[in-house]
């Protein structure tokens, strides 16, 4: 398929009121993205959230928000933010588009730190999911600063919910503040899939 029909495609399953042709198109735009859909996409996460409809529609929008970085949609994210639910995916993925929108370079994680003392857990696991997939590498004070603040995070929720750390540890492994070896090995600890897959991948001779 030609570009010329890919975009007939998005556009007819973008027109589409069922969520199944919405998510269809979502994922393809995250495969191969368009610049003259943004703001259809924008507008498609803006009306299912408002009708409070559709939230896996939501969350694929809004993982295009981010990555693309569509500003026309910070108002909102930044409403999804201050209103801090915990367990939300909706939550989780605003917190990280809008984590990506308003930081200024892929070493600035003042977004992370001005919010301190308010981050649920499902903004504080978004905010996480960004340093690790990312690959952020602030200052070496910074890095120090969000490790400790996080070293708890998430902790005693109900069985079966992930350890919303993950990100923070992918990310660790390329760090060097002082306090990341002794924050690996405490995560070795964790009873977390995600977690102990990943540190089994790069061995402890390495933390």
């Amino acid at each position: 398929m030609d570009k010329t029909e890919t975009i007939v495609q998005l556009k007819k399953l973008l027109a589409s009121k069922k969520a199944a042709d919405l998510l269809k198109a979502l994922k393809k735009l995250q495969r191969n993205y368009f610049h003259e859909f943004g703001n259809t996409v924008v507008d498609i996460f803006e009306e299912r959230y408002k009708r409070n409809i559709s939230w896996e529609v939501q969350v694929e929008a809004i993982k295009i928000i981010g990555k693309q970085h569509l500003v026309k949609a910070l108002p909102l994210l930044e409403q999804i933010v201050k209103k801090n639910m915990e367990h939300d995916m909706v939550t989780m993925e605003a917190a990280a588009a809008y984590f990506r929108i308003v930081r200024l370079n892929m070493r600035d994680v003042s977004p992370i730190i001005k919010s301190f003392g308010n981050i649920g857990f499902s903004i504080g696991e978004g905010f996480l999911n960004v340093l690790g997939e990312d690959n952020m590498t602030p200052n070496i004070e910074e890095q120090e600063l969000i490790i400790l603040y996080f070293w708890h995070f998430g902790e005693n929720v109900d069985k079966g919910i992930l350890d919303p750390k993950f990100g923070l540890v992918k990310a660790c492994l390329k760090w060097q503040a002082p306090s990341v070896s002794s924050f690996i090995e405490y995560c070795l600890t964790i009873k977390d899939s995600r977690i102990s897959s990943l540190l089994k991948k790069i061995g402890t001779k390495e933390v």
